[in-house]
């Protein structure tokens, strides 16, 4: 395909050896097998480093780089967040770098969480409190979710599945498959609202 779609893969921890990490390379690697996509590997370790939200229009200290990530987001049609669950929460990391855009970087561009846990229940919680969050930003969210459960199990340290291909594409399609076609669907809309 020509025009590939852009969905950012993105790891909402800044945790060292982060189970998230591991997940969200194995994710992309399985993404890479489908024609038409283009994931791009991103950590919200690579954007911010501040305990702070810094919106875009101040000067980067050093420390952050809104900017940065505000530019990613732009480019990209879709996002595929790779979420630990603290709390029945999201990482305080990832709100502050999602903060740091306005809705421009977002809107009309589909979203999906991948929930992480060490627990059996795979992040189901948080994505209750993910989903205002990404509508206020004028995402669209997904209907489907990925749910990892014991994540730690399920990858190795290099980010390669543990299970087999099938199992794989039971926990991951059903969302691939809708936030690929909305993502292909919503760019044509963008398109033509440019347009207009």
């Amino acid at each position: 395909m020509a025009n590939p779609i852009a969905l950012a893969v993105v790891v909402g921890t800044a945790r060292q050896g982060a189970v998230s990490a591991r997940v969200a390379r194995a994710l992309a690697a399985t993404i890479r097998k489908r024609e038409g996509v283009s994931p791009v590997l991103v950590s919200v370790a690579d954007f911010l480093k501040a305990p702070r939200t810094v919106p875009d229009w101040q000067e980067d200290d050093g420390e952050a780089h809104p900017a940065q990530w505000c530019t990613q987001a732009a480019q990209a049609n879709a996002f595929l967040f790779i979420l630990p669950e603290y709390n029945h929460g999201y990482p305080g990391e990832w709100k502050l770098l999602i903060d740091s855009c306005s809705d421009a970087a977002y809107a009309r561009k589909p979203a999906a969480v991948c929930g992480v846990s060490a627990g059996v229940f795979g992040g189901r919680a948080l994505a209750d409190h993910v989903k205002p969050v990404l509508v206020e930003l004028k995402m669209v969210p997904t209907r489907n979710n990925i749910f990892l459960g014991k994540a730690h199990e399920l990858v190795d340290e290099e980010g390669h599945w543990r299970i087999e291909e099938e199992a794989v594409e039971q926990l991951v399609e059903p969302t691939l498959n809708e936030l690929l076609a909305l993502a292909s669907a919503l760019r044509d809309v963008r398109e033509r609202l440019r347009q207009e």
